[in-house]
């Protein structure tokens, strides 16, 4: 057994499997104030950053924090939709050399065409499913990835919706 299947954790840890190939690139879903405890610090609100891509969110600290606000924007509120790549790496905490998860201080290359790809067979079944509004949910050359993806996420919703009925 493996200390995450026996100790399971709602946030990443540098030992998840995600990191096992390296780099993990993923598109963030939101950034929210949870409460956490601590021993030094006991209870305090931390932000922890959700993805599109994974169910656990990770706790970010004030260097993960600050490429976030220096790559997009200081308002955590409008990171939603953008990419970020994950990675681990060694360092010094306490007197101690730890596995900790970083953001790469740069934004990743952009998959245009595999999110384009994503965006139109997604749309198709939508029409498929005759998803009311589903004409209306068109992609330019133009416009950024993260509309595209916000428009994704939107419409996925409401196919997701359709097929339960």
């Amino acid at each position: 057994m493996k200390t995450n299947d026996v100790f399971p954790s709602k946030y990443l840890k540098a030992e998840d499997d995600v990191f096992d190939n390296g780099d993990f690139t993923v598109t963030v879903k939101s950034v929210v104030l949870e409460k956490l405890t601590s021993r030094e610090k006991g209870e305090e609100d931390k932000p922890v950053m959700y993805f599109n891509e994974l169910d656990k969110g990770l706790i970010l600290n004030k260097t993960n924090w600050g490429v976030c606000a220096k790559l997009f924007d200081e308002e955590s509120d409008n990171w939603a939709g953008e990419r970020v790549t994950l990675f681990t790496m060694d360092v010094d905490a306490f007197g101690d050399i730890v596995s900790a998860i970083r953001i790469r201080n740069k934004k990743p290359k952009s998959e245009r065409a595999a999110l384009v790809s994503r965006f139109e067979k997604l749309a198709a079944t939508a029409a498929e499913l005759k998803v009311e509004g589903a004409e209306h949910y068109v992609i330019t050359d133009e416009m950024p990835d993260s509309e595209i993806i916000a428009l994704g996420i939107e419409l996925k919703a409401k196919v997701e919706a359709a097929k339960e009925f």
